[in-house]
């Protein structure tokens, strides 16, 4: 399967390279060029057990690969992760600017149905349908609906 991860922090990377490893060619893109010549070096910005090795062994088979620039989405894959961030304003709601800028790309390169998974954090149930109701309103009229699968996580403070 060829999967897209949009966003490459830890979320992404570590979703990415696990990807990979289970046999899927995995292309993963983000904005910030330095941290992408890092990764194609096989040297990674934050510390996870064993992920440097699996991150070199999938580079060397070419089952990863990392792109700077959206004009790299592959127009025929078959799951996008959407991983970005989404930075809080000065009363804590999410930006979602990233996110909805993340679909739009992958609406314009993509040319067949996919399934786009949204990675989010702390977001209200009124933000999720509003976002959701966007999507679905802007990006039906460029392709038949791309199904959207948002994943919510809570973080448990211990």
């Amino acid at each position: 399967m060829h999967i897209t991860i949009i966003g490459v922090g830890y979320v992404g990377l570590v979703s990415g390279t696990m990807l990979s490893e289970q046999d899927h060619k995995v292309d993963c893109i983000d904005i910030n060029t330095k941290k992408i010549e890092l990764l194609k070096s096989g040297k990674i910005p934050l510390y996870e057990p064993e992920l440097a090795d699996y991150l070199e062994n999938n580079i060397k088979s070419q089952r990863i690969r990392f792109f700077d620039s959206y004009s790299q989405i592959n127009p025929n894959t078959e799951v996008v992760f959407v991983t970005v961030d989404t930075p809080s304003d000065s009363i804590g709601n999410a930006n979602l600017k990233n996110v909805y800028n993340a679909v739009s790309e992958v609406s314009e390169r993509v040319n067949q149905d996919c399934l786009i998974v949204i990675k989010l954090l702390f977001i209200s149930l009124t933000r999720l349908l509003n976002l959701l109701e966007e999507l679905v309103q802007k990006f039906y009229i460029y392709r038949l609906i791309l199904p959207i699968l948002i994943k919510l996580s809570i973080i448990r403070l211990l």
